[in-house]
């Protein structure tokens, strides 16, 4: 009775691995079918099927030369090189490793542009791929959905399409890890707007030298902006330390301006900008600015990034002789460096050309570059120097900034 009892419990026990073992063969052979019939893409899904329910070295074969001519080389790559280290079928498993070097340099590998600060984690549809920052991978071509999170920050996630045999597609996580991580310090990795709940408080002081004013006008200014969800909110008003007519004693405040931007993405916004200018002269006018802008950034390097951007500006000033107005398109570009991870440099350039109404102004565009430098002195303090020189209309004016920056989060 023992012997029938074991006999009958092993039988038990072996029909599910044996209709298991069935059900691979079945799925295997269907694969086989499937491929001579060139439904490669239903005979890779039976070759999966027959692998999941019983692996085994001659399907994992099957399922690469599969997947080699369905165009996903990194799987049969990495299928073809597993059989050729593991099969005991030495004709099979050197075809497989002959197969396996040919794939190689036609694979398409994708690279994590970090960095990926701690406790961040990326996502590769759903898989955790963190530790692959800065490492190519070999992937399959198509499109894949990269998600980031990180401690109090909301998911940020990016569709992006890899493509393109043999070479290695750079993907910027850089852009999203800036709005879930704590603020980077290198300026290329930094969003354009402020992540949500954080707060940035400048002073600025700085001297306008001109080949036609003495003695030249000294400016203070004072500033903050703010994240709030997706939008960020700023205001900023300048101050007239010396004026450059000592006859002349105007109201302190020069200028007074307030905005608006919405973050598509950390690295894109659109935005309103409004400013309150008083004259700039004896003789000058008073009124007001209204812009339009936006900006897109890329990092094109874990070290440089380009910033492009524009929009439109209209102008309003009140003189003696009237009210004057005048329509501008605005163009900027922008190209940041990090040199260490606490110095960055930039350089930029402001276009614009004056399409409506340009008797308010000199000539009929405008044109000004500069650079800065930008020193990280800890965490939530930057210390800047910025150039500028105006080259268009006429190159009169030059001017000369020193900054600091402290940054905390509210909430």
């Amino acid at each position: 009775m023992r012997i029938w009892a074991v006999l009958i419990a092993a039988f038990l026990l072996a029909s599910p691995a044996r209709a298991q073992k069935i059900e691979a063969a079945q799925a295997f052979d269907r694969g086989k079918a499937l491929m001579a019939e060139g439904k490669t893409a239903d005979a890779c899904a039976a070759f999966e099927t027959s692998m999941r329910l019983e692996p085994l070295n001659g399907t994992l074969y099957n399922l690469g030369l599969c997947h080699e001519k369905l165009g996903k080389l990194a799987s049969a790559w990495s299928e073809l090189k597993e059989v050729s280290q593991a099969d005991s079928n030495a004709a099979r498993a050197k075809d497989a490793g002959d197969r396996a070097r040919a794939l190689e340099p036609r694979v398409t590998r994708m690279r994590l542009v970090g960095p990926v600060p701690a406790g961040v984690v990326v996502k590769r549809d759903n898989v955790d791929v963190t530790a692959y920052a800065d490492q190519p991978t070999p992937i399959d071509p198509g499109t894949y959905t990269f998600e980031i999170s990180g401690p109090n920050r909301a998911t940020q996630s990016m569709k992006v399409e890899v493509r393109g045999e043999g070479k290695t597609v750079d993907v910027s996580i850089a852009t999203l890890v800036a709005g879930v991580s704590e603020y980077p310090y290198a300026l290329p990795l930094r969003p354009l707007v402020m992540p949500n709940g954080k707060l940035q408080l400048d002073a600025q002081t700085s001297i306008v030298a001109s080949d036609n004013m003495a003695p030249d006008p000294i400016f203070a200014q004072l500033g903050g902006r703010m994240g709030i969800g997706p939008v960020e909110l700023e205001a900023r008003a300048q101050f007239n330390l010396r004026y450059e007519e000592v006859a002349f004693k105007p109201n302190p405040l020069a200028t007074a301006e307030i905005m608006a931007r919405y973050a598509f993405t950390p690295m894109f916004y659109a935005g309103l900008e409004y400013a309150w200018v008083r004259p700039f002269g004896m003789y000058g006018l008073h009124g007001f600015e209204l812009r339009a802008l936006g900006a897109r950034k890329w990092l094109v390097h874990p070290r440089v990034a380009l910033v492009g951007g524009g929009g439109l500006r209209y102008s309003e000033r009140q003189g003696s002789s009237g009210k004057l107005t005048a329509l501008s398109l605005l163009a900027q570009g922008r190209a940041q460096l990090m040199i260490f991870p606490w110095l960055s440099a930039e350089a930029l350039t402001n276009f614009g050309v004056h399409i409506a109404n340009s008797s308010l102004y000199d000539g009929a565009t405008e044109l000004t570059v500069g650079a800065n430098v930008v020193v990280v002195v800890r965490r939530d303090i930057d210390v800047y120097a910025q150039a500028y020189a105006e080259l268009l209309p006429t190159a009169v004016h030059r001017t000369f900034l020193l900054g600091m920056a402290y940054r905390r989060d509210v909430y």
